[in-house]
């Protein structure tokens, strides 16, 4: 059934694309006129207003001093993250975690697993 529709439609769209409308070359004339020129003007535009908003971005950067205070924050956001870590890690204690905080996510990963394949079984059967 689905293989017939797609056959019609086939027919139909391909008989509708041989359509040629007589313009006698004016539609090639007037894309071989616009392209070049649009296409070069936007291009060399785009490049300067890129230039131009990546060097007024870093002038403000640095006329801020946003740049050593972005660098100072982040080495303080890395120890701190760092000392967060190893506190964990010295108060893990395997022996009290509940056996479910462990096989819940992965059940609940191979259930999700199992799903996806079953869509896409689904999906590369229409």
């Amino acid at each position: 059934m689905k293989e017939n529709k797609d056959e019609l439609l086939k027919r139909f769209f391909s008989t509708a694309n041989q359509t040629v409308i007589a313009d006698e070359g004016f539609s090639d004339r007037v894309m071989e006129a616009i392209e070049p020129a649009a296409d070069k003007r936007l291009r060399r535009i785009s490049r300067i207003w890129t230039a131009v908003c990546w060097t007024a971005g870093i002038v403000i950067l640095i006329y801020i001093d946003l740049i050593s205070s972005i660098h100072e924050s982040a080495t303080h956001v890395f120890w701190n993250c760092i000392r967060w870590m190893t506190d964990i890690m010295q108060q893990f204690d395997p022996e009290h975690i509940n056996p479910l905080v462990f096989t819940l996510p992965l059940v609940a990963t191979m259930v999700v697993a199992i799903w996806c394949l079953a869509e896409n079984k689904k999906l590369s059967e229409i």
